[in-house]
């Protein structure tokens, strides 16, 4: 059952009644209704196991496609139709980044929150470089300051649409989970693409290759992947 999260509760009941017979897969991008499902309330408690499945393994499209560059980009299933090659990206960019605030849109709604414009800020200083949360907050300008900034930051990451890279420090590196989503609402940031329609002079394909790798070779040799600051 696809979109699951867009069954209303009322039928749970009706799907709890199904159970042990056969075997339901209950898919869905929200991760609220995970929450749901497993709530000491609920009548589906019990019946379901969780699985995450995150944006494809690096290793996994690139034994697929060979080359190594749309390899990182096609991670992100969506954007295979529009995107052939990593200069698309740039060409498309205006059309891309529409579609790209729509989509966050469309998670947020499914988390029951509204995409508000302090959280769509913050998404895009991360995408254009600004990985500490003391730097999103002095950017942002918020009454909170940095506990506002940490804890938007930190709803981000649970949400899937960030991820925190542990640094060798105390910080945790922000980054747009996806490595194509990255890219697109860098242009949005750093050149108002979807307002102005301008075509952005370059994309910093280098920062998502480094961590994508980086990313492979941590689950290759079963390590853990860190950022350091110091060695950039």
């Amino acid at each position: 059952m696809d979109e699951f999260q867009r069954l209303p509760p009322k039928y749970w009941d009706l799907v709890a009644t199904w159970a042990p017979s056969g075997l339901l897969i209950a898919a869905g991008s929200s991760y609220g209704v995970v929450h749901k499902v497993f709530d000491k309330s609920s009548p589906l408690l019990g019946l379901f196991a969780p699985l995450h499945i995150d944006i494809m393994a690096y290793e996994d499209v690139l034994a697929q496609v060979g080359d190594p560059l749309p390899s990182v980009i096609w991670r992100d299933p969506w954007v295979i139709p529009h995107v052939q090659k990593a200069e698309d990206l740039r060409l498309k960019a205006r059309d891309l980044a529409l579609v790209a605030r729509g989509l966050i849109g469309e998670v947020f709604a499914e988390e029951e929150r509204e995409l508000t414009e302090t959280y769509w800020r913050a998404i895009l200083l991360v995408a254009e470089g600004y990985w500490k949360s003391t730097d999103v907050a002095g950017a942002l300008g918020l009454k909170g300051g940095l506990a506002s900034a940490s804890s938007i930051l930190s709803k981000l990451a649970k949400m899937g649409v960030l991820r925190a890279i542990p640094t060798l420090g105390r910080e945790s590196y922000y980054a747009v989970r996806s490595p194509a989503l990255s890219l697109i609402l860098c242009t949005e940031a750093k050149y108002s693409v979807s307002d102005l329609g301008a075509e952005p002079a370059e994309l910093p394909l280098g920062r998502e290759a480094q961590f994508t790798i980086g990313e492979m070779l941590a689950s290759y040799f079963g390590g853990v992947q860190r950022y350091s600051p110091e060695r950039t």
